[in-house]
């Protein structure tokens, strides 16, 4: 009977379509990611350093927004990437041209460093150092 080797093929491609999605993200044949990491140096932080303890945490309560920049996409919304307690963020993002800026950055300095043109390249890291001049002295 030839229905044995029908059902071998059809097995073959289903095992095929399946490894294909799910090595393509969901079902998005098309997207490729590269990886962003970096630091967020907010300081100084007390009018005379050291600070007394505890330390204050600027860096929990804010993220990391990267807004695409040129279009590409169906829609362009933002990607937020969480700031470890010691400024440390790391994520993967779809290649692209990104605006960097941070929420809620109401320091002197955030108008002068933000926000920082990235490029995220497919299957690379990109290393980022954001500097945030308080302003206190």
């Amino acid at each position: 009977m030839k229905l044995k080797p029908l059902i071998t093929v059809f097995v073959i491609a289903a095992v095929a379509i399946a490894l294909w999605f799910s090595l393509s993200d969901n079902g998005d044949l098309f997207k490729t990611t590269g990886i962003i990491m970096g630091k967020v140096n907010i300081g100084p932080l007390c009018p005379v350093e050291p600070c007394p303890m505890p330390v204050p945490d600027v860096y929990s309560k804010r993220q990391i927004v990267l807004t695409p920049q040129g279009g590409g996409r169906p829609v362009d919304l933002p990607f937020y990437l969480k700031i470890n307690p010691d400024g440390s963020f790391k994520g993967e993002i779809p290649e692209g041209n990104y605006n960097l800026t941070l929420t809620d950055c109401t320091f002197l300095g955030c108008e002068y460093s933000l926000p920082i043109f990235i490029t995220i390249k497919a299957n690379q890291t990109l290393t980022v150092k954001v500097d945030i001049d308080t302003g206190i002295r």
